[in-house]
C-alpha cells in the first residue's frame, strides 16, 4: 500500500477515535485502522454508521439476520469481483500447464528413451500437485469471500435526509430507559411487500418511495418528534409523554395517509401500505424486551393481512 494512502488511513483513524472518545490503545488503534483500510479499499463512505457496522462485522459477534447493516451493494459486488478474478487467474494457470503437458507428450511420442519418459511422468506428477495446491488456496480464499458476503446484509437505502438513523435510535431509546419515570410510546413502521416492490419497480424507484415516505412522516408529525430510518423500509418514531390510546390514533392516521398517497417515480405511479407496531413502555422493559415486542407486533400484523396497526 502506497505511503500516501497509509498516512491518510492513519489520520482518519486517529481523528475518528478522538472524536468518538475511543481509547487510543495499540489494540484499539490496530482494529480501527483495519476498519478504515477496508472501508477505503472497498470505496465505502466513511459515515459513522458504516464504520461501526464494519467494526461489528470484523470484531464483534455478528448476526446477519438481525443486522442493521448499511454497507452498500458496491462492497458485495467488489467481493464477488475478487472471487471471479481469482478463479480466472487459476483457470489461466491450469490452461498454461495443460498446454505445456501437451507439448511434452509430443516429445515423448517421438522418443524411445526410457529416462525421458520417466522424467515426463515425474514432471506431470509435480504439475498435478501444484494444481492441487493452487486449488486448495483458491478454495480458502473463496470461503473467506463467501463469509464476507454472507455477513453483509445489503439494504437499498441507509440514510434519509431529515431523519436520524438506527444507531441513533438505539442510543436515544437506551437513554430514555435509564430514566425510570420517562413515559413514551414507539411507533414502528414496516413497509409492506418490500421484496415485491424491489422486483417490480427496481431499487432506485423504491429508494425514491422511502425518501418520500420520510417526507410524509415529517409533515404529519410535530417538528420536534424524533423520527428514525432504521433501514430496509423500517421507520421508528419516539413519542415522549404520549399515552397508548393517543399513539394508536396517530398510527392509524399515518396509515391512512400513506395508503391513500399516490407515489410517482419516472413513468411509475403506485401505492404502498405499512404495518405499524405501537408499543408503550412498561416498568420492566429494557432495550431488548421493547424490540422483541415490536417484532411480535409486526409479525402479527403481517399475518393478519398487513396495512394495519397492532399494539401491545
Amino acid at each position: 500500500m502506497e505511503k500516501e494512502r497509509i498516512n491518510l488511513i492513519a489520520r482518519e483513524t486517529l481523528k475518528y477515535m478522538v472524536e468518538n472518545q475511543i481509547p487510543v490503545s495499540p489494540e484499539n488503534y490496530e482494529k480501527w485502522f483495519n476498519v478504515f483500510k477496508e472501508a477505503i479499499y472497498y470505496e465505502i463512505p466513511l459515515t459513522d454508521s458504516n464504520l461501526k457496522e464494519l467494526f461489528r462485522q470484523k470484531y464483534l459477534r455478528f448476526d446477519p439476520v438481525k443486522s442493521t447493516d448499511n454497507v452498500p451493494k458496491k462492497y458485495v459486488y467488489r467481493v464477488l469481483d475478487d472471487i471471479d478474478t481469482s478463479l480466472l487467474e487459476l483457470i489461466n494457470k491450469v490452461e498454461e500447464k495443460e498446454r505445456k503437458i501437451k507439448e511434452e507428450k509430443k516429445i515423448i511420442r517421438l522418443s524411445e528413451d526410457k529416462e525421458v519418459v520417466l522424467k515426463f511422468v515425474d514432471n506431470l506428477a509435480e504439475e498435478i500437485i501444484d494444481i492441487k495446491d493452487d486449488l486448495q488456496k483458491e478454495r480458502v480464499l473463496i470461503e473467506e469471500a463467501k463469509e464476507r458476503v454472507a455477513t453483509t446484509k445489503v439494504k437499498s437505502l441507509s440514510v434519509i435526509p431529515g431523519l436520524k438513523d438506527g444507531i441513533q435510535f438505539e442510543k436515544d431509546l437506551k437513554a430514555l430507559l435509564k430514566t425510570p419515570k420517562s413515559e413514551f410510546c414507539i411507533l414502528y413502521l414496516n413497509v409492506d411487500d418490500m421484496k415485491i416492490l424491489n422486483e417490480k419497480y427496481g431499487e432506485e424507484a423504491v429508494n425514491a418511495i422511502l425518501k418520500k415516505l420520510g417526507d410524509i412522516l415529517q409533515i404529519h408529525l410535530p417538528a420536534e418528534t424524533p423520527i428514525y430510518y432504521i433501514g430496509n423500509g423500517e421507520y421508528a418514531i419516539l413519542l415522549k409523554f404520549v399515552d397508548k390510546k393517543s399513539a394508536e390514533e396517530l398510527a392509524n392516521k399515518l396509515k391512512n395517509v400513506i395508503q391513500n398517497k399516490i407515489f410517482r417515480y419516472e413513468r411509475y405511479s403506485f401505492k404502498i401500505t405499512v404495518t405499524i407496531a405501537v408499543v408503550q413502555r412498561k416498568k420492566q422493559d429494557d432495550y431488548n424486551s421493547l424490540l422483541t415486542r415490536i417484532q411480535k407486533c409486526i409479525e402479527k400484523g403481517k399475518k393478519s393481512g398487513k396495512n394495519c396497526v397492532v399494539s401491545v
